[in-house]
């Protein structure tokens, strides 16, 4: 199962495709869009096929997510995870640093 990761590189480049990959995807995809279909859709028909495309998007990205997991380039899809897990992350410590923040001023 390892026979792809001969060295750390690898590991490394399939990380940064599933932490990068999807957003990268995405900004093209809706370049694409409004370069394309935009100017030619009504606003109403605009955002039903945003929805449409998201969803299609999205279930064809955990597709795209499987199958890469089940060849054996695992990294692909723990980056995919680490780009969910680490913004979350951020967040939750931005929070805990806001809210000490707060309890310290109000002691005084």
């Amino acid at each position: 199962m390892d026979d792809y990761y001969t060295n750390g590189r690898r590991r490394v480049f399939d990380f940064l495709i599933g932490f990068f990959g999807p957003g990268l995807i995405g900004y093209v995809l809706y370049a694409l869009y409004m370069l394309l279909l935009s100017p030619s859709y009504p606003s109403y028909a605009s955002n039903q096929f945003q929805v449409w495309a998201f969803i299609v998007a999205a279930i064809l990205y955990l597709i795209v997510m499987i199958v890469p997991f089940k060849l054996g380039r695992r990294y692909i899809a723990v980056g995919a995870i680490a780009a969910v897990v680490v913004p979350l992350l951020i967040f939750g410590a931005c929070l805990l640093v806001l809210a000490g923040l707060s309890l310290t001023n109000s002691l005084q």
